[in-house]
C-alpha cells in the first residue's frame, strides 16, 4: 500500500513539476545549472546556509520528481562573504556560462552581485535581502521574490501604530517608540522609511541608534533604550545580535518585552537562548506560520513536504530565512525555468515577467508577478509578496499579522 501511495504522489510530483510544452520539452537542456551565491562562511554564513538549504530541499523535491522538463538541477556553489567576494564570485560565474544566478539574502551582498550580473546579462533571483536599492534601478535581470524594504518598514510602523500601541493602552499622541537599526545596506535602508512612516501617523520617534550587528557587547545601546522609556522598540535585526540585545535587557533592567525585531527574534536560537523571557517579544517576518488551511491542497503538500525534510535534518521547523530560499526556488523551478523551456537568460526573462501566480501559489501564502517599473519605481519587484508579523507565545511563533494570513491573536506583551 505504501508503495501505491508513493507512486501516486511521484506521479502527483511529476505532473506538478515535470509537464512542459511539447516544445519546450524539446528545447530543454540536460541540466539546468544554477550558481548559489550566498555566504556560505564568515559572520553571514547563517544567512546563506539557512536560505540555501530551503533551495535545496526546493530543488531535490523536483528533482526526485523527473526535474523541469525532465532536466535535473545543479547547483554551482559560490562563497562570498564581502561585498568584494561577491563581485568576484558572481563574475566566475558569469564567466562560466550561468545563466540565473540564486542568492544572496544579504543586501550588502546582493547589491554588487546584481551589478555584475546585469552587466553580463545573467538572471540574479534574489530570495531574500530587503534593500530597496535592489529592485529601483531598473535592471533588467534581477527579480526579487520577497517585499522589497519599504513594504518591511511600512508594515512594521504600521503594526506598532495601529495594532500593537491600542493592546498597550495607548494613543498615536502618548505612544513612546524607540528605533535601533544596524549599519548596514539593511537597516538603513529601512530606517528613513520607517521613520516616515510612524510620523505620518503622528508618531515622535523619542530615539533613534544605529549599531553593529557584529557587536559583542551592545549594554550601551541598551542603556540607550531604557533612558529613553520607550514603550516599544522596533528593532532591524540578525539572530547574533538579537540574542545579545535581549540578553543584555534582562540583565540591565530593561523594562519594555513590547520588542518588534526583525528574523533575528523570530529565528528558533532566539527562544532556545532566551527561554520564556523571549515570550510576547515580536518581529516582522515573512508569514512561515501562516494558517495551512488557507493554502490549497496542492500547496499544502508541498508545504508539509519541506517543513518535514528541513525538520528531519535540523530538527526543528524552517526558520524565515530557510522559508524565502524554498518558495523563491519554487517560484524559479516550478513557474519560471518550465516556461522558459531553455537555459537561455533572454528567455528567462521573459518567463519571469511574464509570470502571473495568484496568491496561495507558494507556501507562505504568497502568488508571483513582477513589477515592470512603469507604474511603481520597481522593476523585477514581486508585488505579491506579503510580510507577517511573529510573536512568541508559549514557547511557540505566532503568526498574528496579517489578519488574512494570521494563525493566531496578539497578546499584549508582559
Amino acid at each position: 500500500m505504501r508503495k501505491v501511495s508513493l507512486v501516486l504522489s511521484l506521479a502527483t510530483a511529476l505532473a506538478v513539476f515535470g509537464a512542459g510544452l511539447d516544445g519546450a520539452r524539446a528545447q530543454a537542456p540536460k541540466e539546468w545549472k544554477i550558481g548559489a551565491l550566498f555566504a556560505f562562511s564568515g559572520p553571514l554564513a547563517f544567512l546563506g546556509q539557512e536560505t540555501f538549504r530551503g533551495a535545496e530541499i526546493a530543488s531535490q523535491i523536483i528533482n526526485e520528481a523527473g526535474g523541469i522538463n525532465g532536466a535535473p538541477i545543479v547547483w554551482e556553489k559560490a562563497d562570498a562573504g564581502s561585498p568584494a567576494q561577491a563581485r568576484s564570485e558572481a563574475e566566475r560565474l558569469a564567466g562560466a556560462g550561468i545563466a540565473v544566478v540564486f542568492g544572496t539574502n544579504s543586501s550588502g551582498l546582493a547589491i554588487p552581485a546584481s551589478q555584475v550580473l546585469e552587466q553580463q546579462k545573467v538572471i540574479f533571483w534574489e530570495p531574500g535581502s530587503a534593500a530597496d536599492e535592489i529592485t529601483t534601478r531598473g535592471y533588467k535581470y534581477t527579480f526579487r521574490t520577497v517585499p522589497a524594504g519599504q513594504q518591511w518598514a511600512y508594515t512594521l510602523a504600521d503594526f506598532a501604530g495601529d495594532k500593537l500601541t491600542p493592546v498597550l493602552g495607548k494613543t498615536a499622541g502618548t505612544i513612546k517608540i524607540a528605533i535601533k537599526y544596524d549599519d548596514g545596506a539593511f537597516g538603513n535602508s529601512i530606517d528613513k522609511s520607517l521613520v516616515e512612516r510612524l510620523q505620518s501617523k503622528g508618531i515622535t520617534v523619542i530615539a533613534n541608534e544605529q549599531y553593529s550587528a557584529r557587536a559583542t557587547d551592545l549594554s550601551s545601546l541598551v542603556l540607550k533604550m531604557k533612558q529613553s522609556d520607550a514603550d516599544i522598540i522596533l528593532s532591524t535585526d540578525y539572530p547574533n545580535d538579537a540574542i545579545l540585545f535581549a540578553r543584555q535587557s534582562k540583565e540591565l533592567g530593561l523594562q519594555t518585552k513590547a520588542v518588534v525585531g526583525w528574523a533575528g527574534i523570530a529565528f528558533p536560537k532566539f527562544r532556545q537562548d532566551l527561554g520564556d523571557y523571549a515570550d510576547g517579544m515580536m518581529s516582522i517576518n515573512l508569514p512561515v506560520d501562516i494558517d495551512a488551511s488557507r493554502l490549497s491542497p496542492e500547496i499544502r503538500r508541498l508545504r508539509e513536504e519541506f517543513h518535514a525534510r528541513y525538520n528531519k535534518a535540523v530538527g526543528h521547523g524552517p526558520p524565515a530565512f530557510a522559508a524565502a530560499g524554498f518558495d523563491g526556488a519554487l517560484a524559479l523551478f516550478k513557474y519560471v525555468l518550465p516556461k522558459a523551456g531553455k537555459y537561455d537568460a533572454e528567455a528567462i526573462r521573459e518567463a519571469a515577467m511574464a509570470a502571473d501566480v495568484p496568491e496561495g501559489g507558494l507556501t507562505m501564502g504568497w502568488g508571483l508577478k513582477f513589477s515592470d517599473g512603469k507604474s511603481s519605481p520597481y522593476t523585477g519587484q514581486n508585488i505579491r509578496a506579503k510580510v507577517g508579523v511573529t510573536q512568541w507565545q508559549d514557547g511557540k511563533l505566532v503568526l498574528v499579522a496579517p489578519n488574512e494570513l494570521a494563525s493566531g491573536q496578539l497578546k499584549k506583551p508582559q
